[in-house]
């Protein structure tokens, strides 16, 4: 038995593998497409930071504070672009496929081995379905915005640092092959996202570490969890104490001639999960009205809430990762609503935000599937999560499959050209 599980699970990384490589090529493929050349707005800015730097004028390390971001990852990508590449673009952006393949291949492997953890079967068509739809999920062409970027390589990395920590944070809580030096490299790959990678998602990313963390325990924390938690404020105090000592040559202004109201932020919320499934330019192409959006949305969100307090009720059979997913994605679109849409609820479905709200998908089938094979549920209970987790996968799938439409023609040439 040890033998056929052992066979097994490099069965799963050599299915990850495949999944990884067939992403790269249909990234490559659509990025000779896109070919960017334009450099971002933001990334003009992080220009100034190289050129004082290297006029000695100004360290780059002070350029940490940028008001409502903080961090030093963008600055520090600029920096090797401009000095070793001549600030190519198209360059950049290529880095962004293998941060997502390995973004995938993470979490793909954390499912298989979850699934084994509960001492569940693991099927090989519910894995390979799954991993097949995560990657899909990744690679959406609402996506678009980011992969253009020089600067998207950073944002991918992003999520990747968070999710590979609450990873970590899943194998330290189930005890399994978890070392001393494996607890110190939480203590500080903690505190080092939150100030150097996490930006603005920091407080998001922090709120659903510990929110996970005490769901998971079930409030029964011991010396090694608050110590986890320790390092997570200290990280976000210093943060918050930072951006008042260090100074900051970035004025902060978000002005769009429009009064901010609550009733916006609320559609907002509607509006950026919406935009998970059907890209704001489709729905858009298509005339799909605000009513749908709304109505459909809030269909989708009381799923969101009813698989939530399913996840907590039954928090000892869920794994880690699908909860901070959905908790971390929520978190996420609430700021959006505060921070863009009560000026304008539009503004929290920009293709720029995808990455994150995607997330929230992917969690809820996630939950399903596992909380459909628990054995405490009766037999309709199951079929209807199975069910649920089908509906929304195939919703997803259908409503992110219409850019795909719309461009596969081109990304077929792509592929031509890819293979020549």
């Amino acid at each position: 038995m040890k033998r056929a599980g052992n066979l097994k699970a490099v069965a799963s990384y050599v299915v990850v593998i495949m999944l990884s490589f067939a992403f790269l090529i249909m990234y490559l493929s659509y990025m000779r497409i896109l070919h960017p050349e334009v450099i971002y707005m933001d990334s003009l800015r992080f220009l100034n930071y190289f050129d004082l730097s290297e006029q000695g004028k100004r360290p780059l390390i002070l350029s940490w504070n940028q008001n409502e971001h903080r961090g030093l990852a963008p600055q520090i990508l600029i920096y090797l672009n401009a000095k070793y590449f001549g600030l190519n673009a198209y360059r950049s952006s290529l880095l962004s496929g293998p941060i997502i393949a390995i973004l995938g291949s993470v979490i793909c492997l954390e499912y298989f081995r979850d699934r084994r953890l509960a001492n569940n079967e693991v099927g090989w068509l519910n894995f390979v379905l799954f991993s097949a739809f995560c990657f899909f999920l990744l690679f959406s062409l609402a996506n678009w915005e980011i992969y253009s970027l020089d600067l998207g390589v950073v944002l991918f990395g992003k999520n990747l640092a968070f999710i590979s920590y609450w990873v970590l944070i899943a194998h330290f809580l189930n005890r399994e092959y978890f070392s001393g030096w494996k607890f110190a490299l939480l203590l500080i790959a903690g505190p080092t996202i939150v100030l150097l990678i996490g930006f603005g998602w920091s407080y998001s990313f922090v709120a659903t570490s510990i929110f996970c963390i005490f769901i998971y325990t079930q409030g029964k924390l011991g010396k090694s969890h608050f110590l986890l938690i320790a390092s997570l404020l200290l990280g976000v105090a210093i943060y918050i104490v930072g951006g008042y000592l260090v100074s900051s040559d970035r004025v902060s202004v978000f002005a769009l001639g429009k009064e901010p109201s609550w009733g916006n932020a609320i559609v907002s919320v509607f509006y950026a999960v919406f935009s998970a499934f059907v890209g704001v330019e489709t729905s858009q192409s298509l005339g799909i009205s605000n009513g749908f959006k709304v109505v459909s949305s809030f269909i989708f969100l009381c799923v969101v809430a009813w698989v939530a307090l399913d996840l907590i009720l039954r928090r000892r059979k869920v794994p880690f990762l699908p909860v901070a997913l959905i908790f971390y994605s929520g978190l996420h679109i609430l700021s959006l609503a505060y921070a863009r849409g009560r000026y304008d609820p539009a503004m929290s479905a920009a293709p720029r935000y995808y990455l994150d709200i995607s997330l929230l998908v992917l969690g809820v089938v996630w939950a399903l599937i596992v909380s459909s094979r628990d054995d405490s549920s009766g037999w309709l209970a199951r079929n209807l999560k199975i069910a649920i987790a089908l509906f929304i996968s195939f919703a997803f799938l259908a409503g992110q499959s219409l850019p795909h439409l719309m461009s596969g023609r081109k990304l077929r040439i792509g592929m031509m050209h890819f293979c020549i």
